[in-house]
């Protein structure tokens, strides 16, 4: 009896699977879907997006300024887009509840924190100022 792949061989073989052509071509599903880690790369996101419009068609800022200063954080997207901020309307929803997950293993998180020990300073020096997603 073959055991079920585990969210630790998952994380193991995402390189594999990333640069597998074999792979992406037959992959049933949103490809996307089996990048764990990599589609957390949001430098990586954002420098594609990046690259293809001008920088300043974007206002980059993270949930927890959203969660900490909801009406500042909405008067700075109405401001960007050029929108009168009454149009947001008054009740400004200050949670996103993820349901809760059990923790990783300390092997996952051994693996994960390799790839993701740098993500935040890289995305603070691509959009040129610290979200401080930590707040």
């Amino acid at each position: 009896m073959e055991l079920a792949p585990t969210f630790l061989d998952a994380l193991c073989m995402e390189g594999e699977r990333f640069h597998s052509r074999r792979f992406f071509s037959e992959c049933r599903h949103y490809f996307w879907n089996f990048m764990y880690m990599r589609s957390s790369f949001y430098d990586e996101q954002l420098a594609r997006y990046f690259s293809l419009f001008a920088r300043d068609r974007f206002l980059v800022m993270s949930l927890a300024a959203f969660e900490h200063q909801p009406q500042r954080t909405v008067q700075s997207i109405a401001d960007f887009l050029e929108v009168d901020v009454a149009g947001f309307g008054n009740q400004v929803p200050v949670a996103n509840v993820a349901p809760p997950y059990p923790p990783f293993g300390a092997e996952c998180d051994t693996i994960m924190e390799a790839h993701f020990s740098d993500l935040t300073a890289r995305v603070d020096r691509l959009v040129g100022h610290s979200l401080d997603w930590s707040r």
